[in-house]
């Protein structure tokens, strides 16, 4: 190759002409298009960076390309690495310079040396050579080789003799490189130490070729890119064959992708003070108008960890270590990569919540509302001064589907939302409810009066009874009685332990998701969305198995699909069993109970995923998690002034007497009913 065309001897124009101009240099590395830098941006880090032709060629790797000329793209850097190797072998200069780097590493000097260290007693013999080429000297003696008849210098011996006296002068220290009597023979330098020393012969050609050949090795290995991700570059190699079986070595995989998955949170590798706010990472996005953009691009970003992560798995097992805890340590590469994994999935959620409309507060978080939760001690509710009554439907969730409505009961019960501070409850003194009674609001379940049925049913637990003297008129119902119905302000004054004591299995169900973070109900939410029913239904007896068996996985299930799966199996046993699950542990003896009950065919698994379906697009709706504190449509009750004014002023003066006429949600008046047995609550 000419001088001139030599990429060593590029400047930064040709560079730029060769790399941003032209894609030859690609296509002869069978680079895809896909794989090309960006030009634009290309050109620009490399004239900011002044790169040259032979800056390009030796001082380029993909660190450098990634910190330097800001290529972020793991398959555009292997596009260059791959032109750098191309031109590399092209360039006379590169090889050159590479050779010269080799000689100029040696450090020969005579201060390497000194005489004190080596004998003196040795003198020159007058078939010695006239220059030696140093060689590294080792403890096992190495065969001679065999070399061709030496020229005689014996003028420039008797030459070099008359000017060297023996033992004495700075350069006694050579004296050990005396000549053996056949060329080739290993000479010792004291008889104690008894350490060959090869002397080759430098007129041998073979001597030049070996340097090329070392040169070439030098090359080669410096060209060789790094692909692995920092720290684990060339941990985990096997010595020898491996002990292990693949399926020992995916278990293996699996059960450290589980582990990264289950520890990672949102501020795991945050500073302190630099946790991430989510929301103000969704304010800022809506306000910059770049919400949905940001959905796509993490929603991009976790397709391309999910496939650099089976990419990464695939390499470890054709390549695994050759013991269980050498595999273990080449998993340590997958961390960063699940991480990235679980933090896209994560703000994926966070963007895809929709702004409220016609509201200043709608960047009220989930977030605040739990943490003022928290804080504020949880205080009984205590009705207003004047509530608002309205006949709500008892529920029992213990009997079957088709069980008749006839069979239900109905109380009053005000659920009108506070509009004046807290004052001390007004007593009804002609009704008052039983003092053994302790019922808490949105927590009364009839006792159950269903008949018999052949299919297994949740074990039965004692109820607490309300008997009404005149059962009230069913056209006065309203939807307010339905858990399901209820807003997440109404959810947060129910008590685990009055649910618990009644049975009431929709409202434990929305209380245990109450407790659940915000980012467990958008997983609960997807999963609704795109697993489907039929296959979230097949997926609880399996876990239920799991649970039994005191195992952590399910035959068939990634590892990073089962906390979603435990967590709704959990929801579950807080449906049939009545109890919070998760934060006790159920007993061994219900769930075999419980998996014989489910084997025989029991329908509470599609009735628990219908509520739960129901539940999450009102209770747990994306505008009502926006706004935890304000009451469901179905709570607001609209009360006639008017007629509280005209004929409800001897009542309001009496206290506890007439109450106005009050209007259901459609409008309809109905006269105010005296309450038998009734439940106030605010």
């Amino acid at each position: 190759m000419a001088a001139s065309n030599d990429p060593w001897s590029w400047t930064v124009n040709d560079l730029i002409a060769e790399l941003c101009r032209s894609d030859v240099l690609y296509k002869a590395t069978n680079c895809v298009a896909e794989n090309i830098p960006d030009v634009a941006a290309l050109e620009k880090g490399l004239r900011d960076q002044e790169i040259t032709g032979a800056t390009f060629l030796s001082a380029l790797d993909t660190y450098t390309i990634r910190s330097e000329l800001k290529i972020q793209s793991l398959g555009q850097r292997l596009s260059l690495v791959a032109v750098i190797k191309l031109l590399r072998s092209r360039s006379t200069g590169y090889k050159q310079y590479m050779t010269t780097v080799g000689v100029q590493s040696l450090s020969i000097g005579k201060t390497n040396a000194p005489s004190s260290t080596l004998p003196t007693t040795y003198t020159l013999d007058t078939n010695g050579r006239k220059r030696q080429k140093l060689t590294h000297i080792t403890t096992t003696p190495l065969p001679a080789k065999g070399q061709t008849p030496q020229p005689n210098y014996d003028l420039w011996a008797n030459d070099l003799r008359s000017n060297v006296v023996d033992g004495t002068g700075e350069y006694d220290y050579l004296l050990h490189w005396q000549k053996a009597d056949q060329p080739g023979d290993l000479v010792p330098i004291k008889a104690s130490d008894a350490v060959p020393i090869e002397i080759e012969d430098l007129t041998d050609d073979s001597s030049s070729a070996d340097d090329e050949d070392l040169a070439a090795e030098a090359e080669q290995e410096e060209i060789e890119p790094e692909f692995a991700e920092p720290d684990i570059a060339n941990e985990g190699k096997p010595q020898g064959r491996t002990k292990l079986t693949s399926d020992e070595i995916v278990a293996i995989i699996n059960e450290r992708i589980e582990h990264f998955t289950n520890t990672w949170s949102l501020d795991k590798e945050a500073q302190k003070g630099e946790e991430i706010d989510p929301l103000a990472l969704w304010e800022k996005a809506q306000v910059d108008g770049t919400r949905h953009e940001l959905i796509e691009s993490h929603k991009t970003n976790s397709a391309y960890y999910q496939q650099r992560l089976s990419t990464l798995c695939d390499e470890i097992v054709k390549d695994p270590g050759s013991t269980a805890d050498v595999v273990r340590r080449q998993c340590r590469n997958l961390e960063g990569t699940v991480d990235l994994i679980e933090l896209s999935d994560y703000l994926v959620g966070i963007y895809s919540l929709e702004p409220e409309e016609d509201d200043e507060t709608s960047t009220t978080s989930h977030t605040e509302s739990v943490h003022r939760e928290a804080e504020q001690p949880q205080q009984e509710p205590q009705p207003s001064a004047r509530p608002t009554q309205q006949l709500l439907e008892i529920i029992d969730l213990g009997t079957p589907p088709d069980s008749s409505e006839d069979d239900q009961d109905s109380v009053l019960v005000d659920s009108s939302p506070p509009r004046s501070p807290p004052r001390s409850p007004t007593i009804d003194h002609h009704h008052s409810p039983p003092p053994t009674s302790r019922l808490t609001p949105d927590s009364v379940i009839a006792a159950p009066t269903s008949p018999p049925s052949s299919a297994p049913r949740p074990p039965s637990t004692a109820r607490t009874a309300t008997s009404q003297s005149q059962p009230f008129s069913r056209t006065l119902l309203t939807l307010d009685s339905s858990p399901e119905l209820a807003s997440i302000a109404t959810a947060r004054r129910w008590r685990w332990a009055d649910l618990i004591a009644t049975s009431d299995r929709k409202r434990i169900v929305t209380k245990a998701l109450l407790d659940l973070s915000h980012s467990t109900l958008e997983t609960i939410r997807t999963r609704l969305q795109t697993v489907g029913k039929t296959d979230m239904i097949r997926e609880i007896p399996a876990c239920i198995q799991m649970l039994a068996s005191n195992e952590t996985k399910i035959h068939g299930v990634l590892p990073r699909d089962m906390p979603k799966i435990v967590v709704f199996t959990k929801l579950f046993l807080c449906w049939w069993l009545c109890d919070n699950y998760f934060r006790v542990e159920p007993q061994m003896w219900r769930l075999s109970e419980l998996q014989k009950c489910l084997k025989e065919g029991a329908p509470d698994p599609g009735t628990f995923c219908d509520y739960l379906a129901t539940v999450m697009g009102t209770t747990f709706s994306p505008e009502a998690l926006r706004r935890p504190d304000a009451p469901s449509q179905h709570e607001v009750v609209v009360i006639s002034d008017d007629e509280d004014d005209d004929g409800g002023g001897a009542g309001g003066a009496g206290g506890a007497g007439g109450a106005g006429t009050q209007r259901d949600r459609h409008g309809v008046g109905a006269p105010s009913t005296q309450r038998e047995e009734a439940i106030v609550i605010d």
